[in-house]
């Protein structure tokens, strides 16, 4: 009967963390897709955070591959930088 009560516990428990755990994923990668590129900063620091963010969306187990990024990449910059690229 014990083993039972704990393994209910440990279900819910694990169940609460894993729907944190994808807000944390969510919020990363919309943080991560959201990250404009001001007209005063330079391209290089421009993508020095992206790349910042994409390593937080990684630690947290959500993997940002290298198509992913560049697809957010070219999706943020603006059409000037397009044209010259």
């Amino acid at each position: 009967m014990p083993e039972t009560l704990a393994i209910k516990m440990w279900n819910a428990l694990k169940a609460k963390f894993e729907i944190i755990s994808q807000i944390h994923k969510d919020l990363a990668i919309k943080h991560l897709e959201s990250t404009k590129l001001a007209k005063s900063r330079d391209l290089f620091v421009y993508l020095y955070v992206l790349t910042k963010h994409q390593a937080t969306a990684n630690a947290i187990r959500y993997n940002v591959e290298d198509l992913r990024m560049i697809s957010i990449i070219l999706t943020l910059l603006s059409l000037l930088w397009i044209i010259l690229v």
